[in-house]
């Protein structure tokens, strides 16, 4: 009975064949003969078609030492306390914009079903790195892993990106491990499968399903209000001291008027009056004289009439 070909089956059959080879090869190396190292591009495509470790395979995608892993899945994110999921699907016009200060979370839709004696390492694109953006998790998926990685990508900088679909993601080396002793029959520690394993399954594990967005957006904000009240503040500062200027010359012509009203004018009224009543007083003085002299001159009158 002669084994169907992987292009003569549906996709969901696809996945059972690929299954069925890496239950068949998970710890039992196919190629003893390759020695432990890091593998090159035509041991990379052995180990990929006689283990099912890629799926699905884009053999263009495979490089020197690496393979390339396309931008296709679903993107998940939070923005004003909202989850939200963009699709990237095969449509090369899918795009996404990454927003300055995001963490964005990408679902990919490549399944790693990783042999025991082989770990993949990977690394985001160095366009990518050289545009600003952070990968958050890696860079192993160990041995025995299977499933769809989620991937936390943070962008640092101030500038939006485009990301779109079908372009390279991540670059995957592939490394054989040392081989176990003839005794050792399976893996020292096996891994649940992960196929089946959705985002909601990953945030669920994580955080129990809070949001998690970048703090930098909210720091900007409070530090912008802080600018804001501070500014409010030495505003009014400003025109408190400018008040208190104002009053300051108010109340010090008020003072000259009060101290003019109730100090230098009575004075100089007193000073008046002073003056007035010297007059007056000299005045009754001169008549005073007056009238003493004229009783001198008729005492003297008076005598010589005597004599």
């Amino acid at each position: 009975m002669h084994k169907k070909k992987i292009e003569d089956v549906s996709p969901e059959d696809q996945e059972e064949i690929i299954q069925n080879k890496f239950d068949e090869y998970s710890f039992k190396d196919p190629y003893p003969e390759i020695l432990p190292s890091l593998l090159n591009p035509i041991d990379i495509e052995k180990y990929i078609h006689k283990t099912g470790m890629i799926s699905p395979f884009i053999k263009k995608n495979l490089k020197t030492v690496t393979y390339r892993v396309p931008l296709y899945g679903d993107i998940h994110y939070w923005e004003n306390n909202e989850r939200k999921i963009k699709e990237l699907n095969q449509n090369i016009d899918d795009v996404f914009e990454l927003k300055p200060n995001a963490i964005i979370y990408i679902h990919i839709s490549t399944t790693f079903r990783v042999p025991y004696y082989i770990a993949f390492r990977f690394n985001l694109k160095i366009d990518l790195v050289h545009k600003g953006l952070l990968l958050g998790t890696g860079p192993v998926v160990d041995p025995g892993f299977q499933g769809r990685i989620m991937i936390p990508i943070h962008n640092l900088t101030a500038n939006k990106y485009t990301l779109r679909a079908g372009d390279g993601l991540i670059w995957v080396e592939f490394t054989k491990l040392s081989p176990y002793e003839d005794n050792v029959k399976e893996p020292p520690t096996k891994f649940d499968s992960l196929i089946k394993h959705t985002a909601n399954d990953y945030f669920h594990s994580a955080n129990h399903m809070q949001k998690i967005e970048s703090a930098i957006p909210d720091a900007m904000n409070s530090a912008k209000k802080d600018a804001e009240t501070a500014k409010r503040t030495v505003t009014l500062l400003s025109w408190g001291a400018t008040l208190v200027v104002l009053l300051t010359v108010a109340g010090i012509t008020i003072a000259g008027y009060t101290l003019l009203a109730n100090v230098i004018t009575p004075t100089i009224s007193l000073i008046d009056n002073q003056k007035n009543q010297l007059v007056k007083n000299s005045t009754e003085i001169k008549e005073l004289q007056e009238t003493v002299k004229e009783l001198q001159n008729k005492i003297m009158l008076e005598n010589k009439d005597e004599k």
